[in-house]
């Protein structure tokens, strides 16, 4: 979607949010699974999704593992975006050969939430506190990816030994680009729970309609509109987030990026500008791979972190 069209479409947005049917869309919030229940009857291929207490104060952790891995293998940890979930890693496990695999689960509603995107690492810090990790690899998929470089930029435990970012916007957002952004996100938490899920619905339906149709047929399965709270913390979040400088702040730890190079949703910065930034970093462009490489194009990303692994581990 171009940015004259994306305008457009939030233009639309912001006026059609104002003929919502209340009561058919309150009712869509209340029908809301919770996360203890939104695997119940699905097939996860072999993956358990469980929950833990957390680690400091009250509230459950919930991730993904696959069962019968031995303890003594490396820990990699990974990270889903803001229109996906977990469920986005289910087809990695072909790396359960060199890793003992766990994807954490965002939570949607929680009063940890304090409106930045440090409360995210933050909350992953008290998960892997809570199942006893001491080293852990790291992987995000966009918003995830972002929590990651967070994680890499502050004193944390458990020691992270690399990081893998897939899709991971790294801009330096300023000028009309930063004003446009607050504004979108101050109308976002403007928005009550029935009108924000109706705005998101719509910005998924919209995303759908632009796939091909088999991209589509296979992508469509993992989007969740997720408890209105979710996207409103996301916002608050990253209204004032400089994610270039997040990165900056990164340590000399081993980092593989990849980026599609058909992103157009959060096109990254070039690959000269960002190898500058993170001089650690190695840059991958996947070809003809968008924002959802992880869903479409996962065996060459695979092949990617295999080799990445290979040479930094």
């Amino acid at each position: 979607m171009s940015r004259v069209a994306l305008s457009l479409f939030v233009l639309l947005l912001r006026a059609g949010v104002n003929f919502v049917p209340e009561s058919e869309y309150r009712q869509r919030v209340d029908a809301i699974v919770p996360l203890e229940h939104k695997n119940e009857n699905r097939d996860l291929h072999g993956w358990r999704y469980e929950s833990i207490p957390f680690h400091a104060g009250e509230g459950l952790h919930y991730y993904y593992y696959l069962p019968g891995q031995h303890t003594e293998l490396p820990v990699l940890l990974m990270l889903h975006g803001m229109n996906l979930d977990g469920r986005t890693f289910l087809n990695f496990r072909a790396l359960s050969d060199r890793f003992r695999l766990i994807i954490y689960e965002f939570p949607e509603r929680s009063n940890r939430f304090g409106g930045s995107i440090a409360d995210f690492a933050a909350i992953v810090n008290d998960f892997t506190s809570a199942l006893g990790i001491q080293e852990v690899n790291l992987c995000g998929v966009s918003f995830g990816g972002q929590v990651v470089n967070v994680l890499m930029s502050i004193d944390v435990h458990p020691q992270i030994l690399s990081s893998v970012l897939i899709a991971t916007p790294i801009t330096e957002s300023k000028g009309e680009e930063l004003k446009q952004r607050k504004k979108f996100s101050d109308w976002i938490l403007s928005l009550q729970d029935y009108e924000l899920y109706w705005v998101m619905e719509k910005i998924f339906g919209a995303y759908l309609g632009e796939l091909s149709q088999p991209t589509r047929d296979t992508i469509k399965p993992y989007f969740r509109v997720k408890h209105p709270d979710f996207y409103r913390q996301l916002s608050r979040a990253t209204r004032n987030f400089n994610s270039a400088r997040a990165a900056a702040r990164t340590k000399a730890i081993p980092t593989l990026y990849l980026h599609g190079s058909t992103d157009d949703l959060f096109p990254s910065m070039q690959d000269d500008s960002l190898r500058k930034l993170v001089p650690q970093a190695e840059i991958v462009s996947v070809k003809d791979a968008s924002h959802i490489m992880a869903l479409t194009h996962t065996q060459t990303i695979l092949r990617h972190m295999r080799d990445f692994y290979e040479r930094a581990l």
